[in-house]
């Protein structure tokens, strides 16, 4: 739960993605209580407006593309949205 706090807490485009209210639950979470908050986060995500998702994940990527260093999650992910890309 942790890790997953840890991606909400350092992805503002995920946070926009998750709504206010999902993403308050994620971080509110406990380790030995965390359905609610897990459920509320999945439940944003299917719901999320494509078009939403579209803009975010493009920030995103231009926010990973921007930063210095070539490691090993940026390729990743610079891999991963041009896939999806096409």
């Amino acid at each position: 739960m942790k890790e997953i706090q840890g991606f909400v807490q350092k992805l503002p485009e995920l946070q926009t993605i998750l709504g206010e209210s999902s993403t308050q639950a994620v971080l509110d979470a406990k380790e030995d209580d965390y359905n609610d908050g897990l459920k509320a986060a999945f439940t944003s995500l299917v719901k999320c407006d494509a078009d939403v998702l579209k803009v975010e994940l493009e920030k995103l990527a231009n926010r990973i593309n921007a930063t210095d260093g070539d490691d090993l999650q940026k390729k990743l992910f610079t891999t991963l949205n041009k896939a999806n890309s096409a």
